[in-house]
């Protein structure tokens, strides 16, 4: 039986939830490039799916107990925190075993850290945690997100729909501010946070000049212009540039492929093709530093990524 007609067969005799699951199930059985120990790191579906929901209700019950029931109702959690006192965030992303993958100094006292793509602020409250001076970055509303003119009506009114929100205003909110401010303020952070575009960030903007540290999480995917948005963060990297990938086979040829399907990706940079474009910007000590994989709660797919460290002369 042909593919199509295999997963119409599926489609309608589970729905649609029945065809991710097995699209999932058939992904954990692919070998992976980075090999063996990149699939080691993702439980099983049942278990990763189980643990989520588990985490959901616990969630609800500790804000009920806590009275914020009300403030997070709406939100959208795209990282897990721990926000201590019980209270932790039901993310489509936990990266809270995987941050240990990363080249990340334990003691960063007396870093400065730029954080571009901040989204509820994992890795931004992280780098606080361990001691740095932090600005977090995240665009000024939805409409700043890089979408086609013609598919922007469709996508906005769909994260509308999806954030149960009546304006693209309140949608921001739920979305991306609302997240990031509820987990500041329960942490007590001192992380600033700066609106902008990538490509419009300016020393003014920032306060600063330039960061020890400026890490660029798994971000390339969503603009147009990914060496554009590279360079100006080149220009703000006094020493060490940290950006995430997913990964793809190795390959000597520097690749950027385009995603036809993601209505919010589009370019997927290779390993060769990030380390050709870093020295192109003056970087000297460009490697892989590692990778971590998971799962995409709720979408329920498995994501791989690849570390790519970079570092001034």
């Amino acid at each position: 039986m042909g593919l199509l007609r295999r997963a119409a067969r599926v489609y309608a005799e589970e729905g649609f939830g029945g065809l991710g699951t097995r699209l999932a199930r058939k992904v954990l059985r692919r070998p992976h490039p980075l090999g063996g120990a990149a699939n080691s790191q993702i439980p099983d579906l049942a278990t990763a799916q189980v643990e989520y929901a588990r985490h959901v209700d616990e969630f609800q019950a500790r804000s009920r107990q806590l009275g914020c029931a009300d403030e997070v109702a709406n939100l959208y959690w795209y990282h897990t925190i721990d926000l201590g006192n019980g209270l932790i965030t039901p993310g489509d992303y936990d990266y809270r075993s995987a941050v240990a993958t990363f080249p990340f100094p334990r003691d960063m006292h007396g870093m400065t850290v730029l954080d571009v793509g901040s989204a509820t602020g994992f890795f931004a409250f992280e780098f606080e945690r361990r001691g740095a001076d932090v600005v977090s970055v995240e665009l000024p509303s939805l409409t700043d997100w890089d979408i086609l003119s013609f598919e922007r009506p469709r996508v906005l009114a769909n994260l509308k729909a999806a954030t149960k929100s009546g304006t693209l205003e309140e949608a921001y909110h739920n979305l991306t501010d609302g997240p990031f401010r509820f987990c500041h303020r329960r942490l007590g952070s001192k992380v600033r946070r700066c609106y902008s575009t990538i490509y419009d960030l300016t020393p003014a903007k920032l306060g600063r000049d330039r960061f020890d540290l400026v890490f660029a999480g798994n971000i390339l995917v969503h603009l147009f212009s990914p060496l554009k948005a590279l360079d100006v963060l080149a220009s703000l990297c006094k020493t060490t540039l940290i950006a995430t990938i997913g990964s793809a086979p190795p390959r000597r040829e520097p690749l950027m492929v385009f995603q036809k399907s993601n209505p919010r990706a589009w370019w997927s940079p290779n390993r060769a093709c990030m380390e050709q474009m870093l020295s192109r910007l003056g970087f000297a000590d460009i490697q892989c530093t590692g990778h971590y994989a998971g799962w995409l709660r709720r979408a329920w797919h498995v994501y791989h990524c690849e570390i790519i460290e970079a570092n001034r002369a």
